[in-house]
Formats: C-alpha cells, sequence, structure tokens
C-alpha cells in the first residue's frame, strides 16, 4: 500500500513539473513564435476581409444606384471613376495598393448622387410645407376649414339623398318650415342642371382646389354661394 502511494506521489510530482514548464516555458516560447510568424500574416488577412467588406458594400450601394436612376452599372461606374479623378486631393486613404479605395468611391457616390436627391428632397419637403400652411391661412381667414367644407358637402349629399333632389338642406329646412310634403321632389331638368353648374363652380373656385386664392376668385366665390342659397340658376349661369 505504501509502495502505491509513493509510486502516484512521483506520477504527480512529474505531471505538475510537466505542466510547469509547459505554462512558464513553452507557453510564452509559442506565443513569441506566433507573433513573430503567424501575426504579420493574420494582420494581413484582417486587413484583406476588412476591404472585402468595404468592397461589398460599396457594390451594394452601385447597385442600389443602378435601380434608383435606371442605369447599367457599367454607366455608372464610369461616371463615378471620372468624377473620382476629377476631386482627387491626393491623400493616401483614396488609395489603397494603388487603386481607389472603396471607401473614397462611396464618399464621391453619396457627393455626386445621393447628396443632390436629398437637397431635392428636402425642398421638395419645404414646398410641401408652406403650401399647406398657406391653404390652411387662407382657410383661417374665411373663417371655414377644411373639415368644414368637407362637412357640408357630405351632409349636402346625405338629405340629398334622403330627401330627393331638394338642392340642399337649407332648401329642405325651408320648405318643411312653410308646411311642404317631406316627399316632394323637384325632379325638372332645371334643377339638376342647377346642381351640375353649382358643383362645377365649388370645383373650380374652392381655394383648397383651385390654387392661390385672389380677391377676383373670393370674390365669384361669395356670389356663387349667394346665387346658390337663393337658387338662382340665371346668376350661376352668369
Amino acid at each position: 500500500m505504501i509502495k502505491e502511494l509513493k509510486s502516484a506521489k512521483r506520477r504527480f510530482e512529474k505531471a505538475e513539473a510537466e505542466h510547469l514548464k509547459h505554462q512558464q516555458v513553452d507557453l510564452p516560447e509559442y506565443r513569441r513564435w506566433h507573433h513573430l510568424v503567424l501575426g504579420p500574416l493574420e494582420q494581413e488577412i484582417l486587413r484583406h476581409r476588412t476591404e472585402f467588406k468595404r468592397l461589398d458594400c460599396f457594390l451594394d450601394g452601385l447597385r442600389e444606384e443602378q435601380f434608383i436612376q435606371h442605369r447599367p452599372v457599367r454607366e455608372l461606374l464610369v461616371e463615378l471613376l471620372a468624377y473620382a479623378e476629377a476631386h482627387d486631393d491626393g491623400k493616401e486613404i483614396n488609395r489603397v495598393g494603388g487603386e481607389w479605395s472603396p471607401v473614397y468611391l462611396m464618399g464621391c457616390g453619396y457627393t455626386l448622387w445621393q447628396e443632390p436627391r436629398k437637397r431635392k428632397y428636402e425642398a421638395a419637403q419645404e414646398k410641401r410645407r408652406r403650401a399647406r400652411e398657406d391653404r390652411k391661412s387662407r382657410s383661417d381667414k374665411k373663417g371655414k376649414s377644411r373639415q368644414e367644407d368637407e362637412l357640408f358637402d357630405s351632409m349636402e349629399e346625405i338629405l340629398g339623398g334622403m330627401f330627393g333632389d331638394l338642392g340642399s338642406a337649407g332648401e329642405f329646412w325651408e320648405e318643411n318650415e312653410a308646411g311642404l310634403p317631406l316627399n316632394r321632389r323637384n325632379k325638372g331638368p332645371r334643377e339638376q342642371e342647377f346642381r351640375s353648374l353649382y358643383r362645377k363652380l365649388c370645383r373650380a373656385l374652392h381655394p383648397d382646389v383651385a390654387g392661390e386664392a385672389t380677391p377676383e376668385r373670393h370674390r365669384l366665390w361669395l356670389e356663387v354661394q349667394d346665387a346658390h342659397e337663393t337658387r338662382d340658376l340665371e346668376r350661376l349661369e352668369a
């Protein structure tokens, strides 16, 4: 038993010595060898991998421009290379191994294509914003909002469908107050002509549809509304 324990102790001490040698001698020597021999190769692999990723990103952007501009990739590339050549400032970062850097080409592509599109989009957005503010201002000056106009049109259509071609809600209430029957209907061609002409004039003169408001348009709009209230077809035709 004692003999076996002594033998096991010797094996343990031997293994411990080998492990210590591995930690203190073998590993440091391997790390030095790895750094001197494989280190530069790993750095080269990492550099190439980074360049491949940049090149792939550049090609994705070029394919995207192909769909946006509906132009061949070759034509876009020729235009981009000419732009890059004309705007080269001589910095080393612009080239990799004597060729144009994908990063530099992506920057040229942004300046050449994307930046003008961005400015154009922002200008269009600003134009639409000003147009909305202008329409709102004109609507506020008249004391009516677009929602009120749409509500008026909807109510007129609903009442017209419920009570026949009476022409307007105002006419229905006037007739009802006068004691006229609710099923009274004016089906004559003059009434249809009146309604058709009134809608055409509203579409032509309404500021939200016709565009820029002018004093003359405003005057005509008021005259049309007055003629509508009085059911004056001759005045609308004039």
